[in-house]
């Protein structure tokens, strides 16, 4: 019992002194705080393998209208580059998809319909 008390004490003084510091702590008078820009992006599975609960329609991504779609919406797109981009995938395949991104941005990788490449 007086270890739990130990505990809950330790943490209740490390979080009234992190307030304390925090409300003692000044910004410089010339920083100015930028409110930060966030663009949530998302598209369905292209490849549709049972993954989506509302598409029921598999779309072919490779017809010549959807890729004139799809064009246009990279080139606007590229008007703000991302600074970072969250892709879905375990977390253990970063390496991967790191891997995999690098080679298409320097052209030696293809990409195919299938969105899980």
């Amino acid at each position: 019992m007086r270890a739990i008390i130990s505990i809950i004490s330790g943490i209740f003084a490390f979080g009234v002194s992190s307030i304390i510091y925090a409300n003692h702590k000044s910004i410089p008078a010339d920083l100015e705080i930028q409110p930060v820009q966030v663009m949530l992006f998302g598209v369905f599975h292209f490849h549709n393998p049972g993954l989506d609960t509302v598409k029921s329609e598999v779309t072919n991504a490779l017809t010549p209208s959807n890729q004139d779609y799809l064009e246009e919406l990279t080139s606007k797109l590229t008007d703000e580059p991302p600074t970072h981009v969250l892709i879905e995938c375990p977390s253990t395949h970063q390496r991967q998809m790191d891997q995999k991104f690098n080679s298409y941005k320097n052209g030696s990788y293809e990409l195919s319909v299938n969105e899980n490449q």
